[in-house]
Protein backbone atom coordinates (compact mmCIF):
# COMPACT_ATOMS: atom_id res chain seq x y z
CA UNK A 1 0.00 0.00 0.00
CA UNK A 2 1.36 3.39 -1.17
CA UNK A 3 2.25 6.14 1.16
CA UNK A 4 1.81 9.66 1.40
CA UNK A 5 4.72 11.61 2.52
CA UNK A 6 5.99 15.44 1.42
CA UNK A 7 3.45 15.52 -1.58
CA UNK A 8 5.00 12.00 -3.02
CA UNK A 9 3.76 8.32 -2.70
CA UNK A 10 6.43 5.86 -1.14
CA UNK A 11 6.36 1.89 -0.61
CA UNK A 12 7.13 2.38 3.04
CA UNK A 13 8.03 4.86 5.23
CA UNK A 14 11.05 4.10 8.11
CA UNK A 15 11.55 5.75 11.33
CA UNK A 16 14.72 6.64 12.25
CA UNK A 17 15.46 8.30 15.39
CA UNK A 18 18.28 10.77 15.07
CA UNK A 19 19.76 12.13 18.36
CA UNK A 20 16.52 13.75 20.13
CA UNK A 21 14.39 14.08 16.36
CA UNK A 22 12.31 11.09 14.91
CA UNK A 23 12.69 11.12 10.94
CA UNK A 24 11.03 9.25 8.48
CA UNK A 25 12.99 7.59 5.77
CA UNK A 26 10.64 7.40 2.74
CA UNK A 27 11.63 4.46 0.54
CA UNK A 28 9.98 2.60 -2.66
CA UNK A 29 10.24 -1.31 -3.58
CA UNK A 30 13.04 -0.67 -6.71
CA UNK A 31 15.00 2.10 -5.13
CA UNK A 32 18.93 1.68 -4.34
CA UNK A 33 19.65 1.65 -0.20
CA UNK A 34 22.54 3.46 -1.24
CA UNK A 35 21.01 6.31 -2.82
CA UNK A 36 18.11 6.06 -0.46
CA UNK A 37 21.10 6.65 2.56
CA UNK A 38 22.71 9.56 0.50
CA UNK A 39 19.15 11.27 -0.34
CA UNK A 40 18.18 11.28 3.45
CA UNK A 41 21.80 12.56 4.59
CA UNK A 42 21.26 15.55 2.39
CA UNK A 43 18.36 16.21 3.10
CA UNK A 44 18.68 15.98 7.35
CA UNK A 45 22.35 17.08 7.42
CA UNK A 46 20.99 20.24 9.28
CA UNK A 47 19.52 17.71 12.21
CA UNK A 48 23.01 16.22 12.83
CA UNK A 49 23.06 13.21 10.07
CA UNK A 50 26.14 13.10 8.57
CA UNK A 51 28.33 10.78 6.22
CA UNK A 52 29.41 9.12 9.08
CA UNK A 53 26.13 8.10 9.39
CA UNK A 54 25.56 6.39 5.72
CA UNK A 55 26.36 2.43 6.99
CA UNK A 56 24.20 2.60 9.98
CA UNK A 57 21.30 4.25 7.48
CA UNK A 58 21.70 1.67 4.75
CA UNK A 59 21.62 -1.17 7.37
CA UNK A 60 18.10 0.38 8.90
CA UNK A 61 16.65 0.53 5.19
CA UNK A 62 17.42 -3.58 5.13
CA UNK A 63 17.02 -4.71 8.26
CA UNK A 64 13.40 -2.51 7.65
CA UNK A 65 12.79 -4.31 4.25
CA UNK A 66 13.56 -7.63 5.58
CA UNK A 67 11.04 -7.22 8.57
CA UNK A 68 8.62 -6.11 6.10
CA UNK A 69 9.02 -9.29 3.69
CA UNK A 70 8.43 -11.41 6.71
CA UNK A 71 4.61 -9.45 7.14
Amino acid sequence: KKQFYKGKTYDYLFPIAVGTHNLVLPFNAGDSVFDAAQLFIYENGHLGVSIGDKEEIQQHIITQLRSEERR
